[in-house]
């Protein structure tokens, strides 16, 4: 699988607030009641009626838009059973650009049947919502690897104006093997490890990631940088009706609130960004008395007793920010 190790925050950095820091898109979560695909074209029953393994993704799709994603402009998208979208020419550069809600491999799991809709299958269509063109890929009742007792339904959609989206329909997953804060169950035989689902975008040149962690609805993380974080991810089932969406800058698919951070933890150091070219910054207790003021950019953090925090940053140029910090 090809799917990026991440290692987990120790603390939870919520911000209401976009940072001024330009970026190509943005992140926020919402409900939309699920809605799986009615007239669609069945990967599975194409594939099986071909004599090729049908169960398993793994094709190039035409798109009837053009889709711009970071600097590119796309026809068509690389699709595969492990949630991760390639374009043409990424694989080659050594990189995957997006990972869709990504962990074990996603399997139909339903002899095909060409005259019959089937039970589990991956469904795909280029199609209209409100006047705008998206193309929906869904995986309909899946497995995850050879997990039987699993069973997965949610969608990604690419929008004609470079959005995306991932949206959740019925997820069951026993706690046994995606483990509540701690992970996805990987069985290597000798060994067993776990880590999170992976939620990412990764532009051309990867000098930026944009990549989720914690939980989806629970205040989670949103981290821009020019690494992945060792072990940051998904770490709780999505709800049922949660909508993830990357959203461009000058996009108008939805205009609500985002959720974004200023700052993120690594081995419990807090860490700002360098293009937030920060002044000072100052962290206070929920009474409002100041804990820490610094212009240190790569803060020891480990001595902080756990409870929530106010971070307040202090640019050289513009106004100043603030978040929610909560230490566990």
């Amino acid at each position: 699988m090809k799917n990026t190790k991440y290692k987990i925050l120790a603390l939870i950095l919520v911000s209401y607030q976009f940072c001024a820091i330009s970026q190509s898109y943005k992140f926020k979560v919402f409900s939309e009641p699920y809605t799986s695909l009615i007239n669609y074209n069945s990967y599975c029953n194409e594939k099986g009626a071909t004599m090729d393994y049908p169960f398993y993704l793994k094709q190039v799709f035409d798109l009837d838009f053009v889709f711009p994603y970071f600097d590119l402009s796309l026809d068509s998208l690389y699709l595969d059973s492990d949630a991760v979208v390639d374009h043409e020419g990424s694989a080659e550069e050594g990189y995957y650009p997006m990972y869709l809600f990504s962990m074990e491999s996603y399997f139909a799991k339903e002899v095909f049947d060409p005259t019959q809709p089937l039970d589990s299958d991956i469904r795909y269509v280029n199609t209209s919502i409100d006047n705008k063109k998206v193309f929906i890929l869904e995986f309909y009742k899946v497995v995850s690897g050879d997990y039987v007792n699993t069973e997965i339904t949610y969608q990604q959609r690419f929008w004609e104006n470079g959005d995306i989206d991932i949206a959740f329909g019925d997820i069951v997953i026993p706690d046994s093997i995606f483990v509540p804060d701690i992970g996805f169950r990987y069985d290597y035989g000798d060994t067993i490890e776990y880590y999170p689902a992976t939620i990412a975008i990764v532009n051309v040149d990867q000098s930026l990631v944009i990549e989720i962690g914690g939980d989806l609805n629970d205040n989670p993380v949103v981290h821009f940088g020019k690494e992945t974080l060792n072990n940051f991810g998904i770490y709780r089932i999505p709800q049922k009706n949660t909508v993830a969406r990357f959203y461009r800058e000058s996009s108008s698919t939805n205009t609500d609130i985002i959720t974004s951070n200023l700052a993120y933890i690594v081995n419990d150091y807090l860490v700002l960004p360098t293009e937030l070219d920060c002044f000072y910054y100052s962290i206070y207790d929920v009474n409002g008395s100041l804990i820490i003021k610094s212009s240190d950019t790569n803060l020891d953090l480990s001595s902080l007793n756990s409870g929530i925090y106010i971070l307040n940053v202090v640019p050289r140029n513009g106004n100043t920010r603030a978040q929610k910090l909560v230490k566990f």
